[in-house]
């Protein structure tokens, strides 16, 4: 895992016990946002895909990612991306079994009396 991905594992230990329901709720909702970004990054992946196929043909040079240096980047730039995006839906989910878990025991002390 990178350091932004613990940077937000470390957020979430502090905070999760101190939110009410809305914030879980608005941090449940991340999964929306997460997904919207890795069908972007998809998007964006298969555009190099396509920048770098046009490059084999003959005549065709455009010199996209020739450069050992700018593959590389790239590469690491979306790799903190896909680090970033799982961050969201991990947070995602674990807003949402704290707030399946509210839920439960607010039902279980309603049944109770």
């Amino acid at each position: 895992m990178s350091k932004d991905f613990d940077t937000l594992t470390m957020l979430w230990e502090k905070a999760a016990d101190h939110l009410d329901e809305g914030e879980l709720k608005d941090i449940a909702n991340l999964d929306e946002h997460a997904s919207f970004l890795a069908g972007n990054l998809s998007d964006i992946v298969e555009d190099i895909g396509c920048m770098v196929m046009a490059d084999d043909r003959p005549g065709n040079k455009a010199g996209n990612f020739t450069n050992a240096d700018d593959v590389s980047t790239l590469l690491f730039s979306i790799s903190k991306q896909i680090d970033y995006i799982n961050g969201l839906f991990r947070l995602s989910a674990e807003a949402g079994y704290r707030l399946r878990e509210s839920e439960t025991k607010a039902a279980n002390k309603g049944a109770k009396s």
